[in-house]
């Protein structure tokens, strides 16, 4: 968690120096005007699995984010905030809101939008595009929506109790929190996550699972579970949809060294082998080798060294690149 407070500077100096905060701060994401009173804030930051969620009490600003800043920055993600004190209204590409404490705004930060809020208590989360809308598909169409304070309620209390028992938290919690997080976001705006752009013959439930693989093949607990609480569906289902792929297990390990073929053939990759398979979901590199030599018929470091076309004494030192005999990690 980390902590940030205007609370010791001098009055002058609080509001550039907020101002002036990095990102997953909104301070460089949305330009503000100056407040005509002496302005604080407060804010502690929790990463839950690369989802930034800020805890924040802010003097009342009015906000705008056009065209030119979105330019500039680049930032592509989606900021929810779940105001718990004050009130807001504004306008999100023409699209008029207002809410009130307890409520939830959807908002996408590759689009414009204004906004005034009074002396405020809120929490905001940071959703990378690509995750969020392979989670929750339909989050693409809610920009500038408010959700009741009703329909967010377990939404809010979930995010509370992170902050409160943020000190008692451990990395291994965090892609399980992250997941109960994409629900209870899905749940709170109600959304049919089936929706989104499904291939012409395709069944939407087996493109929003391959999407959702996708985004998260780093990720070494990426299991039938997961996909399963991800989508809300039964693992019998999710072992249907996957049949004329294999099977759920084998399209992910195929994606994987996929995608690891993809880096290592990357000539201007500097990553190295091991790098290469933590990045593609593998916990163990001797295992990444052994099912990508089954898969491709020569070793990660074989491959790379063709590409290069350089010989590697160390690797033909090795071994036969055809020795297989070696069991595949069990990657699901």
């Amino acid at each position: 968690m980390h902590h940030f407070t205007t609370e010791p500077l001098p009055v002058g100096d609080r509001y550039e120096a907020w101002r002036n905060r990095g990102w997953p701060s909104l301070a460089p994401v949305l330009e503000s005007d100056a407040p005509g009173v002496p302005f604080d804030a407060v804010i502690d930051t929790l990463d839950l699995g690369g989802v930034p969620l800020s805890f924040t009490r802010i003097t009342g600003l009015r906000y705008h984010r056009d065209a030119p800043l979105i330019r500039r920055d680049g930032i592509d993600h989606y900021g929810l905030m779940l105001m718990t004190r004050g009130a807001y209204r504004g306008d999100a590409a023409g699209i008029g809101f207002e809410g009130r404490a307890g409520s939830l705004l959807v908002g996408d930060f590759a689009r414009a939008c204004d906004m005034e809020s009074s002396d405020a208590h809120s929490i905001t989360i940071s959703l990378p595009r690509r995750i969020a809308e392979a989670a929750i598909p339909d989050l693409a169409r809610q920009h500038g929506r408010v959700i009741s304070p009703e329909r967010a309620a377990m939404l809010t209390d979930f995010v509370v109790s992170l902050h409160r028992n943020a000190a008692s938290l451990r990395a291994t919690d965090m892609p399980r929190l992250t997941r109960i997080l994409f629900d209870l976001i899905a749940g709170a705006i109600d959304c049919d996550t089936t929706d989104g752009p499904v291939p012409v013959g395709g069944d939407a439930r087996l493109w929003r699972a391959r999407r959702l693989i996708d985004a998260q093949l780093g990720a070494r607990d990426l299991d039938v579970d997961l996909l399963c609480a991800m989508m809300r569906v039964s693992r019998a289902t999710l072992y249907r949809l996957f049949e004329p792929l294999g099977g759920v297990a084998a399209y992910i390990r195929h994606e994987r060294l996929a995608r690891a073929a993809k880096m290592i053939d990357d000539g201007a990759s500097p990553q190295s082998i091991a790098a290469v398979a933590h990045a593609c979901g593998f916990g163990d590199a001797a295992h990444f080798s052994r099912a990508f030599r089954l898969r491709y018929g020569e070793s990660p470091s074989e491959r790379r060294a063709r590409n290069q076309g350089i010989v590697s004494s160390r690797d033909a030192q090795a071994g036969d690149p055809r020795d297989v005999s070696a069991p595949i990690e069990t990657l699901v």
